[in-house]
């Protein structure tokens, strides 16, 4: 599944902020969302109500992870909300470099199951720390 974009020598939609604040950031370009940085349960909350504001709705979409750390249970479940309305608004959606706290939750609440519409991409692993 992937994410339709323009043809060569079409103009890509424009990045659009949905939220931004000190500790995070969410993105829209199109269907693609970007979040970006430190996000407890009152960050996720505020990308759940953006979402539901503003994130349209359509074939496919991408939610891009690489940057974003979810911060506590509290976190993740209201990001596992976040993931529904996307489910809600697309026929599919693509997780791409979830944090493994997101990954292991969607995986619990069973939302990760064959055929599903959601599809995790290399979900990332939890670094070790030295003592």
């Amino acid at each position: 599944m992937t994410c339709r974009w323009p043809e060569a020598g079409v103009t890509a939609p424009q990045p659009e902020t949905l939220v931004e604040e000190a500790a995070f950031r969410l993105l829209r370009e199109g269907t693609r969302f970007t979040l970006s940085g430190d996000v407890d349960a009152g960050a996720a909350a505020r990308v759940l109500q953006a979402l539901e504001e503003k994130a349209g709705g359509g074939e496919a979409a991408e939610l891009l992870l690489d940057e974003a750390e979810i911060i506590g249970g509290p976190a993740a479940a209201r990001m596992v909300d976040a993931v529904r309305l996307l489910l809600d608004r697309f026929a599919r959606l693509r997780l791409v470099r979830a944090p493994q706290a997101l990954a292991h939750t969607l995986y619990r609440v069973g939302m990760l199951q064959p055929g599903s519409r959601l599809e995790l991409i290399a979900p990332r692993e939890e670094e070790g720390r030295a003592s």
